[in-house]
């Protein structure tokens, strides 16, 4: 099982946790508009958890600003980015959903 811990970056000090599974990713909702995320990752194991991962940002754009960003150009555009820890990506519709996954 995973976890997956956020802190808004200026606001809270604390991570808390925002979503467990049983697969290495989740998915984040309720992310409000115009703030900065700071993610981390921890496995769960039989009742002991692996040292978290170093912290993935993530701005969340302002209301409207998702409209006004670029499309990708390409199909490999749409991939999530090889991180080492988690890769955040918004899902697009503007609702502050974000999916997290943790590199096997």
């Amino acid at each position: 099982m995973d976890r997956f811990r956020g802190r808004i970056v200026g606001l809270e000090s604390a991570y808390k946790l925002v979503a467990t599974s049983r697969t290495p990713m989740a998915l984040v909702k309720d992310v409000p508009p115009g703030v900065t995320v700071e993610y981390i990752a921890q496995a769960v194991n039989e009742g002991s958890q692996s040292k978290p991962s170093d912290p993935v940002s993530v701005t969340i754009p302002p209301v409207g600003a998702q409209e006004a960003a670029a499309k990708p150009t390409s199909p490999e555009a749409e991939l999530l980015a090889p991180l080492s820890a988690i890769a955040p990506r918004s899902n697009g519709n503007g609702n502050g959903s974000h999916a997290l996954s943790r590199r096997s």
